[in-house]
């Protein structure tokens, strides 16, 4: 499969498989003002660190199907079929951690980001000046619509994760108890499918990576 190299835009985190807790309470006044200081900088903090291992995911998702065009390859030439599929094997389990690790993160950035949205309307509640109440609103709610977009986004590009993980599971399920090159070719079909799954998945997480590019360029900064 010949892997096409996504540009990272920006990332979300809320990953390919977002969590959905409980949206945040209230705040009182005194602990809005608080934490406006913590909530800012830790949402943004969060969404960093999605970004990157969003990019680490999806680096890991081409080396996952290169290491797999490789024992391919061997098995066509009729080569050792150990290495190659040692190396698939290593891949495919980074993968799956780096998916909950994504998982993980984006819980915590949902539950910041709810977190920080709270905080910015209540702050705007207490604004006197009516002028200066509706610009402030205005930001306020064009930020927090481009955010429930992006949360879309997620939602579409999520689907594509189970598709994708459930047949190399099935291939590594495969070669771990019958690595011939017989059993290789019998899984052609099910490469073809994964190679398509592939190319749909990184697009989904280059779609992601644009929505929260803009999210990210609509928060204030501090």
């Amino acid at each position: 499969m010949k892997i096409r190299h996504i540009p990272v835009i920006s990332i979300l985190a809320l990953s390919l498989s977002v969590a959905y807790p409980a949206a945040v309470q209230g705040f009182d006044a005194p602990a809005a003002a608080t934490t406006a200081a913590q909530t800012v900088p830790s949402a943004a903090k969060n969404l960093d660190q999605v970004r990157a291992m969003l990019t680490a995911l999806q680096g890991n998702v081409s080396s996952t199907m290169a290491s797999l065009d490789v024992l391919k390859q061997a098995a066509r030439e009729r080569t050792a079929l150990e290495k190659p599929y040692a190396d698939f094997a290593a891949q495919y389990q980074l993968l799956e951690s780096r998916m909950e690790a994504v998982r993980q993160q984006g819980s915590a950035a949902r539950a910041s980001s709810d977190a920080f949205f709270q905080n910015w309307q209540n702050t705007i509640a207490g604004i006197v000046d009516k002028d200066l109440k509706e610009s402030a609103t205005e930001r306020f709610d064009k930020a927090k619509s481009r955010y429930v977009k992006a949360l879309a986004t997620v939602d579409a590009s999520r689907q594509k994760v189970p598709p994708y993980v459930a047949d190399l599971k099935d291939i590594n399920t495969l070669l771990k108890v019958d690595l011939t090159t017989d059993s290789i070719k019998s899984l052609y079909n099910t490469f073809g499918r994964l190679d398509r799954n592939a190319e749909s998945l990184l697009d989904a997480i280059a779609g992601v990576n644009k929505e929260i590019g803009i999210v990210l360029e609509s928060l204030p900064k501090q």
